[in-house]
This record gives C-alpha cells, sequence and structure tokens, in this order.
C-alpha cells in the first residue's frame, strides 16, 4: 500500500503530478514511473528547531504535505544533503539537480506565505494541464 499525504493522494501521484508540473514550465518529459526522483519536503517531514521557529506544531501539521512543499529531486541528494538541513543549506543541494523546479527553486526564506504562493503558481500550471 502507498504512503498517504495530506492531499489525499498517494506518493506515486504525486510523482506524476509533480512531473507534470516540470513538463509545463520547464518542457521536460519525465516518465512518473522511471525517473529516480524522490519527493523531497523543503519544510521537513521532522523538523529541528531551526524550522519551528516559523512553523511552530500546528503550523508544521498544516503545511508540511501541501502541493507547495514538494518538489521533485534525486534520491542521493534528498536523503542524506537535504534532509532535515535549513533553508540555505537546502538550496546548494536543490541547485545540483537534474530536475529544473530544484535546480532554479530560490527563496529568501519558507514561511506559510512562500508555501501559499508557490501553491497557488502550482495551482496556475495545472489548470494549463487539466481543464476541468
Amino acid at each position: 500500500m502507498s504512503k498517504q499525504n495530506l492531499l489525499g493522494t498517494s506518493t506515486i501521484n504525486l510523482r506524476t503530478l509533480l512531473c507534470a508540473l516540470e513538463k509545463q514550465e520547464y518542457n521536460v518529459d519525465y516518465d512518473w514511473e522511471n525517473t529516480p526522483a524522490t519527493i523531497e519536503h523543503v519544510l521537513p517531514e521532522n523538523p529541528t528547531a531551526e524550522w519551528l521557529e516559523d512553523f511552530p506544531n500546528d503550523l508544521h501539521e498544516r503545511y508540511v504535505s501541501r502541493l507547495g512543499n514538494y518538489l521533485l529531486l534525486e534520491s542521493k541528494l534528498n536523503s542524506k544533503d537535504a534532509a532535515n538541513k535549513p533553508l540555505p543549506m537546502k538550496l546548494q543541494v536543490y541547485h545540483q539537480s537534474q530536475y529544473p523546479t530544484a535546480k532554479q527553486f530560490s527563496a529568501a526564506d519558507w514561511t506559510p506565505q512562500t508555501i501559499d504562493g508557490r501553491q497557488a503558481h502550482m495551482a496556475k500550471l495545472a489548470t494549463a494541464i487539466w481543464r476541468i
């Protein structure tokens, strides 16, 4: 059984969505089944005290599994180099990625407002892909 997140989607579906957003924004076509990407949480699932300054427990729970907090990242970069590190260290790791969203990712800080803004941008991309 696949891991469920707060979006109610499986990790596989989340990979599909993130790959489609990469294609829409950067015109790269990753096969979600075969890409070596993992799902990176910018705001870590297991935050350090530094992260909890901007995301006390209640905010952390509300934002950690938001679409705006996710990006694709190679597993070797995700597990040991990005992990729970502070944002400036994560940015250095992201810029080594083959995935354009991670490679070009930049943020002066990572707050609930930043996640909301990124999620709104991703929603616009999604509506260009899937018109209802």
